[in-house]
């Protein structure tokens, strides 16, 4: 028995037991403890702002610090049950419509992280028709266009930055559109520029800004830059959970599994990383793959099961590089190509429709990279493939 097949027999065993065992765990006392989580600074100010508003409900400010509590500790932990706690707590608020603009403006975020765009350009369209002065309503409302590959809107939204907001997000802002429509190579150099001359900018703004060069110098093909710039990023912040996913997928695609390992080994606690580490250890035949799998459908299932639609794009990933289900894989990528079209959104689409040989997938998603003048060399390359056949 080869290594290969007892690899793969392991991982049939694994899937079937997992089956077997996948009835929720229900504690038989209800003092049980199910999962010990740590404590932490921001946790002991929320209880304590929590007092303040129960005691004065209409404490907007004090809503406001709680909320961005939340919404900072879902990021750092990429945890979604602190969003769902900052939802919780704003809703019944929505019925007053006379609230500040910054309650609606941590609604849009919440509404923004579950890739429900067309409700989260409601609301910042209504505090832009109200000429609202926060720059993050218009670089919020550029970054759902641009999910939605709505380009025009996304330009219109970065150019209202330029008297709200820093140089350098709105260069950023308006570089990573046009990257996207047929000037990726002047906009990388005007970035890099505009970058020179901001060095001391904002560490939040610096972080974004090397992700879109590395992002943009991936999309280019220049694989060493790109490594540079996201190296760079992880300097400024090595939570990035976004550069740490794009930097593993470069790696993947240049092979390069123990790589991918060994940067997110810490991170397995993130859905989107511990993706990339099956990926990794199902390519290396790596045992450590069983169990990165395990974790992915659990937590699949119970997205699943509470309805919830924001990471199709990596489910669809891991159907496809990781199960081998091209037709599990199609349907997600179809599916999640109705919610978000960005350059990763088309790659999986057209990856999956080559799979599957799709011609009718093949032939629109195309002819929607040529229409937009959308320059991927990774793209290119499946391109080329699919119109072969």
């Amino acid at each position: 028995m080869n290594k290969l097949f007892k690899y793969k027999l392991l991982i049939i065993l694994t899937t079937v037991l997992n089956s077997l065992m996948a009835a929720p765990y229900v504690p038989e006392h209800e003092n049980s403890v199910v999962r010990v989580f740590s404590k932490s600074d921001d946790l002991k100010i929320i209880k304590h702002l929590r007092v303040q508003l129960i005691r004065d409900k209409n404490n907007y400010q004090v809503l406001s610090e709680i909320v961005t509590r939340y919404l900072k500790m879902g990021r750092e932990k990429s945890d979604p049950r602190y969003f769902g706690y900052a939802e919780a707590l704003i809703l019944p608020y929505l019925k007053d419509d006379n609230l500040p603009e910054q309650i609606y403006i941590h609604w849009a975020d919440i509404l923004q992280h579950r890739h429900d765009f067309d409700h989260a350009l409601e609301v910042l369209n209504r505090l832009a028709n109200n000429k609202s002065n926060y720059s993050r309503v218009y670089l919020m409302r550029a970054i759902s266009h641009m999910s939605r590959a709505e380009y025009r809107q996304a330009l219109d939204n970065c150019k209202l930055l330029f008297t709200r907001a820093s140089h350098l997000i709105s260069m950023a802002c308006v570089s990573q559109v046009k990257s996207l429509t047929g000037a990726l190579q002047e906009s990388f150099a005007l970035l890099q520029e505009t970058l020179q001359i901001n060095m001391h900018s904002d560490k939040e703004e610096l972080g974004w800004t090397l992700s879109l060069l590395a992002d943009m110098a991936v999309r280019m093909g220049d694989e060493d830059t790109a490594e540079q710039y996201y190296r760079k990023a992880l300097t400024i912040n090595q939570h990035d959970y976004y550069v740490l996913a794009n930097y593993a997928d470069m790696l993947l695609e240049q092979k390069k599994y123990q790589q991918v390992m060994t940067l997110l080994n810490d991170f397995t606690y993130v859905d989107s990383l511990l993706l990339r580490l099956a990926i990794a250890g199902v390519k290396s035949e790596n045992s450590a793959a069983i169990k990165y799998i395990a974790e992915l459908e659990a937590s699949y299932r119970l997205m699943e099961a509470r309805g919830e639609d924001a990471h199709l794009r990596d489910q669809a990933r891991f159907y496809l590089e990781v199960k081998n289900n091209n037709e599990k894989a199609l349907f997600l990528a179809k599916k999640n190509w109705q919610v978000q079209k960005e350059p990763a959104d088309i790659k999986l689409l057209l990856g999956v429709a080559l799979k599957n040989k799709n011609n009718t997938e093949l032939s629109q998603g195309i002819e929607w990279v040529r229409s937009r003048h959308l320059e991927d060399v990774q793209l290119s390359k499946i391109i080329s493939v699919a119109v072969k056949l």
